[in-house]
């Protein structure tokens, strides 16, 4: 990452801290913190690096609250990074990950504008694929083979109630996308083939990841999810009464959708 040098008169040191007490300061060199100033640092950074003392200040920081980020801008050369964290690390980090991930995911889908559906496809499943490397990837191809011989899992919608009312797979019972306990499937033996899915296949995988924690050993995620299973032609209920519309999620994801199959209805992530 690079940027255009900075004048002397912009090079500073400035820490910021941001803590459950919402502080935020940056201290001058050899002096005492100040207010912040939210345009004193802007491009003075080129490069991150780490710094022991940082560290040392961010650790000692963190008797403050459950966490801390401390970004240090030391010149017009670098910025040193430091996040100390004291307690609830797997859940910031987590979300950090899920905010990213959706972030990288939206990016890409808007390569529909310009790249065409199936570029678009090819890098949500490739990143879905990536976040979730012990998620096993059914394809629509073979979940319909299965169905037609005879062999139908347990199919499980992970997408919220108003998705599901507009339309879903036969036979799928929907489970919360945030579910975190499965007390319909306390009965089901842990090797019974389980397929989830939703809209592309982000929440179903995470959800198949969760189920796996739990020891079900046979679940799989439907690649693709509802979206494509639609644009494939393939039936979808609602009410036990075939369809032909399918809930867009957003007006950003539904671009994955086949505009014939898109319902007209409220975003899903309101």
């Amino acid at each position: 990452m690079n940027s255009a040098p900075v004048p002397a008169r912009d090079q500073m040191s400035a820490t910021c801290g941001l803590f459950a007490s919402s502080s935020c300061g940056q201290r001058k060199p050899g002096g005492s913190a100040v207010a912040a100033n939210s345009t004193g640092t802007q491009g003075a950074a080129s490069r991150i690096t780490t710094d022991a003392a940082l560290q040392s200040d961010a650790r000692r920081a963190t008797e403050a609250g459950p966490s801390a980020v401390w970004i240090e801008v030391r010149s017009r050369n670098s910025v040193t990074v430091f996040m100390g964290i004291r307690s609830g690390y797997r859940t910031l980090r987590a979300m950090l990950q899920k905010f990213l991930f959706v972030f990288v995911l939206m990016s890409l889908a808007l390569l529909n504008l310009s790249c065409g559906q199936s570029l678009s496809w090819r890098a949500v499943e490739a990143q879905i694929r990536s976040r979730f490397p012990d998620v096993q990837q059914l394809s629509t191809d073979s979940l319909a083979a299965m169905i037609a011989r005879g062999d139908r899992p347990i199919l499980l919608d992970v997408r919220t109630q108003a998705e599901y009312n507009v339309s879903h797979l036969p036979g799928a019972r929907r489970l919360d996308p945030e579910a975190t306990t499965f007390p319909t499937l306390e009965a089901v033996p842990h090797d019974t083939p389980i397929v989830l899915y939703c809209s592309v296949g982000y929440r179903s995988s995470s959800l198949a990841q969760r189920l796996q924690e739990k020891g079900f050993a046979n679940v799989a995620n439907l690649e693709g999810s509802i979206f494509r299973w639609a644009n494939e032609g393939r039936v979808v209920v609602r009410s036990n009464v075939v369809v032909h519309k399918v809930h867009p999620y957003n007006a950003l994801w539904g671009r994955l959708l086949n505009s014939e199959y898109r319902a007209a209805a409220p975003p899903a992530d309101n």
